[in-house]
């Protein structure tokens, strides 16, 4: 009876010890997850600071009529500088996803960003606090003055929800 409680009790130990190494096993699979999930995850907004994935949130819609054509390079710079002082964390300018080399150029058929002629009426998507964003552009003497001075029109809606798509090639 001995032998067999010493059989009996050794056979639990050794059960035992494989639940503890399956137990190991499964809490370091649950972490791996865990940090490949955080992984993705970081991947996903890195990739959409970078341009390189589309993006949605809360934000706005500017667009910006030139009857006359007298806005510039110089203004959509303005607006693009204004709304990310204002927080705006992903913009598209008409089909165009700006990124921290994009850059405005006026030429003698229109406005370009990144090498791309814009069509009038110029649409900016922006996301980030609709409300900041807003308030931004329009203080005293600030953007939307500025592109009414020069006989442009000038829209902002906000939006719970902005779709930006475009994208930057890696």
């Amino acid at each position: 009876m001995l032998a067999d409680l010493g059989q009996r009790s050794e056979r639990l130990r050794a059960d035992l010890r494989d639940l503890e190494g399956t137990r190991a096993r499964l809490e370091r699979d649950a972490e791996g997850g865990t940090a490949l999930e955080e992984a993705r995850e970081r991947a996903t907004t890195y990739g959409i600071l970078a341009g390189t994935l589309p993006a949605e949130g809360p934000g706005i819609e500017l667009l910006i009529s030139d009857p006359g054509n007298r806005v510039k390079a110089i203004n959509l710079l303005d607006a693009l500088q204004e709304l990310r002082d204002a927080g705006a964390e992903v913009v598209q300018v008409d089909d165009v996803r700006v990124g921290v080399d994009s850059y405005f150029l006026d030429d003698r058929n229109g406005v370009r960003i990144d090498g791309r002629l814009l069509s009038v009426p110029y649409r900016f998507l922006a996301i980030g606090d609709p409300h900041t964003m807003t308030t931004a552009l329009n203080i005293p003497g600030g953007l939307v003055r500025t592109l009414r001075g020069a006989g442009a029109t000038v829209l902002i809606t906000p939006r719970a929800k902005v779709a930006v798509g475009a994208v930057r090639s890696p």
